[in-house]
Parts: C-alpha cells; sequence; structure tokens
C-alpha cells in the first residue's frame, strides 16, 4: 500500500481509518453510480476509433456540412475551447491530484463533466442553426435530433 505525503502525517491508526473511509466510500450507491458514468464515457471514448464505434459511421454525421461565417467560426471556437480546457482540467485532476484532492473531488467533477459535455453540444447544435446558451433548449434540441435520426434509422433497415 503505498501512502501519499499527506497521509504520512497520519498515525497508523488514523491510515487505517481513512482507507475504511475511502472503501466504504467507493462501495456507497452515489460513488458506484458516479463512477459507472465515467467508466462507460472512458469505455466509448476508448472504443470510438474502433471499427464499429466513432461517428463517422453514422451517416448523418457524415453529410452534416455547416456553414459558418466568419463570426459563427469565431463563437463556434469559444464553445469550444471551453469544452476542451473543461474536459482537460477534469482528466488533469484524475492524473495530477494526489488522494486527498481526489477524495474531495466528488463535489466538483460532475459539474465539470456537465458543463464539458453542454459546451461540447452548444457547439454542435450551433452548427445546426441552433444558437442558443440555454441548457432546456439544449436538452430538447438534443432528444429531438436524437429522436429523429432512430427513426430515420430504423425506417432504412
Amino acid at each position: 500500500m503505498t501512502v501519499s505525503p499527506a497521509e504520512a502525517l497520519l498515525t497508523p491508526d488514523e491510515q487505517e481509518q481513512q482507507r475504511l473511509a475511502d472503501e466504504n466510500w467507493r462501495r456507497s450507491i452515489p460513488a458506484q453510480v458516479f463512477l459507472n458514468y465515467f467508466f462507460a464515457i472512458n469505455y466509448h471514448i476508448q472504443e470510438g476509433d474502433g471499427p464499429l464505434g466513432g461517428l463517422q459511421h453514422l451517416a448523418y454525421f457524415r453529410q452534416h456540412e455547416a456553414e459558418l461565417t466568419d463570426a459563427d467560426a469565431a463563437a463556434l471556437t469559444k464553445l469550444l475551447h471551453t469544452c476542451w480546457s473543461t474536459e482537460y482540467a477534469l482528466r488533469a485532476t484524475a492524473e495530477l491530484g494526489d488522494d486527498n484532492f481526489l477524495r474531495n473531488a466528488l463535489h466538483w467533477t460532475f459539474p465539470q463533466a456537465y458543463h464539458t459535455i453542454l459546451s461540447g453540444l452548444q457547439a454542435f447544435l450551433y452548427t445546426t442553426g441552433v444558437r442558443t446558451n440555454n441548457a432546456q433548449v439544449v436538452r430538447r434540441e438534443v432528444g429531438r435530433q436524437l429522436a429523429h435520426q432512430l427513426l430515420v434509422a430504423r425506417q432504412t433497415q
């Protein structure tokens, strides 16, 4: 078992209590749900480059061509930078944070992941003509487009 610098200041009994608290947290239902979401996202990211994964296999994304002005490209760039920088901060937390930092990260990683996804979806919707900062409109439009694409996919099978 490795001991972080912060834990080295603890007595062996305190270290054992901390270890048990960490195990209990990992077994808790909210933690399991939280971790399952991130493991699922990671799996889909990793498998996206495979022969069956990725958006490049969906006809809609192969045919989608956005017509953007310079102002549109600048707005889209801003949305994508927000998305990517938030994602980078989320990934860097996992790679660079010590145990105490990661233990307390549960409280802000979900909102950070939410805003990463929201910014990415806003950027995509911007290319389809839906230009909004309203999260409810983003959810509605993404749901509408998903339902439409599933309907089209079923009709062509």
